[in-house]
């Protein structure tokens, strides 16, 4: 039966990371106070950036700060205690988040918009020999260090090879803006002569494979036009300084290796006794909260909507803010939660460079 007040039935709730979802749950929660509910945001980065927008901000049209959100007066304007902090493991039983720097911290309910890692990062040498796209700061960080690379290859009159691995829009819009990028840092003309070479390494047939033929052939043209190299069919089984070794027997050699595969979750979640998917992210019901424990939501690249599954994609992940927030008052105040049915398609932008993109929507171009 519903609460017919707003007081709060439980008093602490925390949010785990300042993604997307998050966002417009601290924005909402902001905007309709509930009176004696306190609330923690704890997060690995207090300046975030914005994933969609990091094509164009390697191809220079974004400033840092155009990239980046402030969580801190976002965090005050809702009335949020911030906390910068990794996170080591959730405590289901005792309902504490453990902390890898700090106490642990007691909590009432709790909600999760944690960011995901390439899950290419599984593959043997991973970690050693190539970089994920995500987390963020850290790839950008690695970027900037092989632009001076690239540099020293160049006095020494020797090429400079990036590969990107992976199939879809992200690795598009990687392997077109890097190009750009390194082209106009190092002052180099494009063209087949270009010392600076790219190259993408899928493991699908086709690049691009969830999007339309229209879509498709486009980018194959941009990515000719551009002198990028595209290995199709070529499944990699294992990487070793600069070498990516694929199961067809090729070795592609590279001085610079990045990971821009599919999603997946760190191993804490799942290891804390939350039911995940056959996908490996947590496992939610339409309103979006945890199949496991009725006190944990997710959202977001973190979780994975039973019998509706979605891309991870911020679109579906800024979607899903606004419901979350609603259920999180409606959790805290006994009332009935609301189902979140979440659109089919979305649309996407596939960001070229220079300024330019391709919008996709299922058959549309």
């Amino acid at each position: 039966m519903d609460n017919p007040s707003n007081t709060p039935i439980v008093k602490h709730l925390v949010l785990l990371g300042g993604g997307h979802s998050h966002l417009a749950v601290l924005k909402h929660l902001a905007m309709h106070r509930v009176a004696g509910l306190a609330i923690t945001l704890i997060s690995r980065d207090i300046h975030t950036p914005y994933s969609g927008m990091l094509p164009a901000y390697i191809d220079g049209v974004y400033s840092d700060d155009e990239m980046h959100i402030d969580l801190r007066p976002l965090a005050q304007y809702a009335g949020a205690r911030l906390i910068r902090e990794e996170i080591t493991e959730l405590d289901l039983i005792n309902k504490r988040v453990i902390c890898k720097h700090r106490p642990a911290i007691d909590f009432d309910f709790i909600s999760l918009n944690i960011g995901s890692k390439p899950d290419a990062m599984m593959i043997p040498g991973a970690s050693q020999h190539a970089i994920g796209i995500k987390p963020i700061d850290e790839f950008l960080q690695r970027l900037d260090e092989a632009i001076e690379n690239a540099k020293q290859s160049l006095v020494k009159n020797k090429p400079f090879t990036l590969a990107i691995v992976g199939g879809g829009p992200a690795t598009v819009e990687l392997a077109l803006s890097a190009h750009n990028r390194l082209h106009q840092q190092l002052a180099i003309s494009k063209g087949q002569d270009s010392p600076i070479k790219i190259k993408i390494i899928s493991g699908d047939a086709v690049l691009l494979k969830s999007h339309n033929l229209r879509v498709r052939e486009q980018v194959q043209q941009e990515l000719s036009h551009a002198n990028i190299i595209v290995h199709l069919s070529h499944q990699v089984s294992e990487f070793q300084a600069q070498t990516i070794i694929c199961d067809n027997g090729e070795n592609i050699q590279a001085d610079l290796i990045v990971l821009a595969t599919g999603a997946s979750l760190p191993a804490w979640p799942s290891q804390c006794g939350l039911q995940c998917g056959e996908d490996g992210f947590i496992a939610v019901n339409q309103y979006l909260q945890s199949t496991s424990h009725a006190f944990v939501f997710a959202a977001g690249d973190a979780a994975s909507i039973v019998a509706q599954p979605r891309p991870k994609s911020g679109v579906f992940a800024v979607r899903q803010g606004l419901p979350l927030a609603q259920n999180l008052i409606r959790f805290a105040t006994g009332k009935k939660l609301k189902a979140f049915k979440p659109q089919k398609h979305a649309l996407a932008l596939i960001y070229l460079g220079n300024r330019r993109a391709i919008a996709s929507r299922k058959n549309l171009f």
